[in-house]
């Protein structure tokens, strides 16, 4: 394959190329950027884990995004059979995300991973680390850092401080799992 010059990657000789509309952005004076599926954006940096997914070769959540990622995959993929730890083997027990998620008072909600549809089916390590600032003030009924962990789902070695969990809706009549790890838990904690 010949390599194309600059010129032909900015500007108007990619928007006959391109689909603006659905797929890229546009940023003035640089290159295109993917959107991000999930809200539209511009991503201007690609987010993905490193690792296979499997036992001897999790997936390394390393930083709010990546952490963030899990959750939105979460609501189409239950990561069955798949493994995911979090930072590496040398940041063992040293690692805190800290997830911007607003205020006690003001909180972004923060999206469970599982759903009670999507259950996480996965095994997740925390590695001996901690997870911080994810607040939730809202009407779901599956509520925690996970919201619903399935039967085969592994939760261990994880940490959660600084963040708080609040239903606004719950009355008599409505049954609601709220946990600050896992909101429902039918597998392994």
């Amino acid at each position: 394959a010949e390599a194309l010059p600059e010129a032909n990657l900015k500007g108007d000789a990619l928007k006959t190329k391109l689909d603006f509309t659905n797929h890229w952005e546009e940023v003035p004076g640089g290159f295109p950027v993917l959107k991000n599926p999930i809200t539209g954006a511009g991503v201007p940096d690609v987010v993905e884990w490193t690792g296979a997914g499997t036992q001897t070769s999790p997936y390394i959540i390393k930083n709010e995004a990546e952490l963030k990622l899990l959750a939105e995959r979460s609501l189409e993929n239950s990561y069955e059979g798949k493994y995911f730890q979090l930072g590496t083997d040398a940041q063992k027990g040293t690692l805190t995300i800290t997830v911007t998620s607003g205020t006690v008072s003001n909180p972004t909600n923060w999206t469970p991973i599982g759903s009670e549809s999507k259950p996480f089916a996965g095994n997740f390590d925390g590695n001996g680390n901690t997870i911080s600032g994810i607040y939730y003030k809202g009407n779901g009924k599956n509520i925690g850092l996970f919201g619903y962990v399935g039967a085969t789902g592994v939760i261990q070695n994880l940490g959660l401080t600084d963040s708080e969990f609040e239903n606004t809706t719950s009355t008599a009549n409505t049954a609601v799992n709220l946990g600050s790890i896992v909101g429902h838990n039918a597998g392994t904690l």
